[in-house]
């Protein structure tokens, strides 16, 4: 089977659930090949030489946070046709583009939609052209349309009304077994300079909806130490963070760690005891199901999958926005061993070996 993936921007090197997806039908033995730009949209340089597929680059310019790289278009149209072009982030250049030319081509057409359930409905003129150009008819040509959850899904159907037969729901995963390793976490944390005491962690990209305000107000009066690891994307919304542990007077407190790289993501982890995340709004998010491969209780606002990941009293709790603090408090006094473990038991059923083989049977069916 012929497989192209076309994305505005892709990194071999950020862990992302993209890279699994694509990898993983490679590795069942089918043929499968990456377009892209040259423009960085993410925050790790991409590592081409090392990927498993072959990336072909079109010389592109970054338009309001994406990229357009029209070269792509003459590829597309005179490239023997594949069995399935798979386009991601709907709303991009590669799903515009894809769908459009479908009409010529007639190959079959996988879209993934990344959906936020608080991202308001398009209002106004050019909110309406946008929507109408770049998400609504693109969708409309899609055979199949990929979402990380049932939500996502109901939403999608409210918005455009396609039937439930072209939605295709297919989890983000983990690589479960890469946080199986055998460690200590005394020696992990000197080694990472961490200090001996109970760890609360948050593994993102520094932008205001993380609302990492709500951990750092949680921990001033808690026997904890905060540990968070990701790029800094919004600047001022770092300088603010900043100033607030000054204001709290929690420097001693609180480390950032910045940008690190998958496998030592993974150690940041392992040294952790606890997980908390407090986005006001994420697609699915991947750092729940990575903490719980880790064995680590997880703290979570409702966003994503948070509700279908973490059941409340056995690997965490799901909350609103003013239980922060109170719940920390009542998980450290849990049994996180236990918690752990049934993160854990939770997490496997999420390893990429158990979800490629459901992407590959979806798309069988389409040829």
């Amino acid at each position: 089977m012929k497989i192209i993936h076309i994305l505005d921007d892709y990194s071999n090197r950020s862990g992302h659930s993209t890279i699994y997806m694509i990898e993983g039908m490679k590795d069942l033995g089918h043929d499968v090949e990456i377009y892209t730009s040259d423009v960085r949209l993410s925050a790790l340089p991409p590592n081409d030489k090392a990927s498993k597929v072959k990336i072909t680059r079109f010389r592109g310019i970054k338009i309001f946070k994406k990229a357009f790289f029209p070269g792509v278009i003459f590829r597309i149209l005179f490239d023997k046709n594949p069995d399935i072009i798979h386009t991601h982030v709907i709303g991009y250049f590669s799903t515009f583009i894809t769908g459009y030319l479908k009409r010529i081509k007639k190959y079959n057409l996988v879209l993934w939609a990344d959906i936020d359930r608080d991202v308001p409905p398009h209002k106004g003129v050019l909110g309406k052209i946008y929507y109408n150009f770049f998400l609504k008819w693109p969708a409309k040509q899609a055979n199949i349309i990929q979402v990380f959850t049932e939500e996502q899904k109901k939403i999608l159907m409210e918005r455009t009304n396609l039937k439930p037969e072209r939605i295709f729901v297919w989890p983000s995963g983990v690589d479960y077994h890469k946080f199986q390793k055998k460690y200590d976490k005394q020696l992990l944390r000197r080694k990472l300079e961490i200090p001996n005491k109970f760890i609360v962690i948050n593994v993102s990209s520094i932008v205001r909806k993380r609302r990492l305000e709500l951990s750092l107000r949680a921990i001033k009066d808690l026997d904890v130490f905060f540990v968070h690891v990701g790029t800094v994307v919004d600047n001022e919304y770092f300088k603010y963070l900043n100033n607030l542990i000054k204001e709290l007077k929690i420097e001693n407190k609180v480390i950032f760690v910045g940008q690190k790289f998958f496998n030592e993501i993974i150690d940041y982890y392992l040294c952790a005891d606890l997980f908390v995340l407090t986005s006001s709004n994420e697609s699915f998010g991947i750092p729940i199901l990575e903490a719980m491969a880790a064995g680590l209780p997880v703290i979570s606002t409702n966003v994503g999958a948070a509700k279908e990941l973490i059941e409340n009293g056995k690997n965490g709790f799901v909350i609103n926005d003013n239980e922060v603090i109170l719940t920390i408090e009542r998980i450290m006094k849990m049994d996180l061993k236990e918690m752990g473990n049934y993160s854990k038991s939770k997490a496997i059923n999420y390893d990429w070996k158990v979800l490629i083989p459901k992407l590959e049977e979806m798309y069988v069916k389409l040829i």
